[in-house]
């Protein structure tokens, strides 16, 4: 069975846990920061982009994970980019989180002010595809 390694910023919910084991089909669900510690969290920002930092996340996937896992990749653009495609090419799974949005606009009783609430919450996992034609 696939395990689901986590690679990204957030916790799963309890509701994002057992989705992952019942559409995934995922034995496990292991977390992948205490492997990486805050390289993933703290990507330097700058017009160069961070090979050193993202090889070594490259290497961690490649000791921790095998072919047919899941992973979900979710953070710093480019960075993602990098993982994703890195798992796309050595058989992993990469996958993100989908969410529902609610947006909610309350009107105040001065009525020059709106409140705008904002409420997400998980839906599910939709793996990351390869441009096709």
């Amino acid at each position: 069975m696939p395990n689901l390694y986590l690679l990204f910023n957030h916790q799963l919910t309890d509701q994002q846990k057992e989705n992952a084991y019942l559409t995934l089909g995922v034995e496990n669900i292991i977390d992948l920061k205490p492997f990486t510690g805050s390289l993933w969290s703290a990507i330097p920002p700058g017009e160069n982009f961070p090979f050193g930092e993202l090889k070594k996340i490259v290497n961690i996937l490649q000791t921790e994970t095998k072919a047919g896992d899941y992973i979900l990749i979710m953070g710093e653009w480019g960075a993602t980019f990098y993982a994703v495609d890195w798992c796309l090419r050595s058989g992993r799974l990469p996958c993100h989180t989908t969410t529902s949005r609610k947006i909610v606009d309350e009107a105040q009783a001065n009525k020059t002010e709106i409140d705008v609430t904002r409420r997400i919450s998980p839906d599910s996992f939709r793996l990351y595809q390869r441009f096709t034609e």
